[in-house]
């Protein structure tokens, strides 16, 4: 099957680069890594840039990475943006290399989340009447040209919220990085035992942690 032939390559396994590679192999690999109704698992190969690329790839690195600035005009990435282009591979054109590039860490994570999120149900058949997408299919056959970029147009994204109801504040930190959220404030009448662990966290996917106290 087509799906069987992608990896990701990646430029820097570390920081926020390192979450958007993790953020890739889990949501491709719920689509690549298993079959419907067949208990058989297979393996999305994940390898620095580099390596031997002559079938369907996503690579992912900053602009400033020699392997990805060759698929790429710098005019083509907005200010404070991204980009995600898919473009046949040279080394073979019956599969495609899919670009994410952006010339910060932070903005590379937001590619990896709207290829994810976004650009994968957009790129999925379209099934039975009613005109429902399948992204369980999007890699079965070869991906079409596109590019697809984007920047913010509010600089500070914030959300409040009481400390308390937080039960898994490294879920819940993940999940409003995936929505874009820069900042975060937490209201708590005294300052948590494990403050540094939770500041650690959130910067580790870019957010601003300011505490609130009653």
């Amino acid at each position: 099957m087509e799906k069987r032939s992608w990896k990701i390559l990646y430029s820097d396994y570390s920081g926020m680069q390192k979450k958007a590679i993790e953020l890739l192999s889990a949501e491709m690999g719920k689509i690549i890594n298993r079959d419907k109704g067949v208990y058989r698992l297979h393996v999305l190969p994940c390898e620095k840039l580099g390596a031997k690329a002559d079938k369907n790839a996503v690579m992912i690195g900053k602009y400033s990475d020699s392997d990805v600035g060759k698929f790429v005009n710098g005019d083509e990435i907005p200010q404070d943006g991204y980009l995600i282009k898919a473009v046949d591979n040279p080394a073979n054109t019956d599969y495609k290399i899919v670009i994410i590039t952006a010339h910060t860490d932070r903005n590379l994570f937001y590619g990896a989340v709207d290829f994810v999120d976004d650009c994968l149900m957009k790129l999925a058949p379209v099934s039975g009447a009613g005109g429902l997408r399948t992204p369980c299919e999007v890699f079965d056959k070869k991906l079409p040209d596109f590019a697809y970029s984007s920047a913010p147009t509010v600089k500070t994204r914030s959300i409040f919220t009481w400390g308390h109801p937080i039960n898994d504040y490294r879920r819940y930190i993940a999940n409003i990085a995936r929505l874009k959220i820069n900042q975060l404030i937490v209201w708590n009448d005294f300052l948590p035992i494990n403050a540094k662990d939770i500041v650690d966290c959130a910067h580790e996917y870019g957010i601003e942690l300011i505490w609130g106290y009653a």
